[in-house]
């Protein structure tokens, strides 16, 4: 398994098993915003992120995703929450172009560069 940051390049088809690390018990959220302005959510799969995410590092989360074929920068934006949240209300807002998230929630931007392979 390959782990990817800040800037890497990333393809297609690939699949991504996301982590996170925090020392607080949390409910965590994973959305996306392409270049050319779609936002998509990578996890959860439901309308809410109400899974407690138990403490820990470098855990991974119980789904995983395969990138689409739109080429270009994309941002990741990772959510680690004080309380469960709606979902769609952030996905709208990251497709708006508006990077505005609850206040119960840190965020970590991680921008990608998805190209076609080699």
């Amino acid at each position: 398994m390959l782990r990817a940051g800040a800037g890497d390049v990333v393809h297609p088809g690939d699949q991504l098993q996301l982590t996170y690390s925090s020392e607080e018990r949390g409910f965590i959220a994973v959305l996306s915003r392409a270049g050319a302005g779609a936002a998509s959510v990578y996890f959860p799969a439901g309308a809410r992120a109400a899974w407690p995410a138990p403490p820990g590092r470098d855990q991974r989360l119980p789904a995983s995703t395969v990138l689409d074929r739109a080429l270009g920068r994309e941002t990741i934006y990772a959510l680690h929450c004080a309380e469960p949240i709606a979902i769609e209300p952030v996905r709208r807002r990251l497709a708006a172009g508006a990077a505005a998230f609850p206040p119960s929630c840190t965020v970590e931007e991680i921008p990608l560069d998805k190209r076609e392979p080699d």
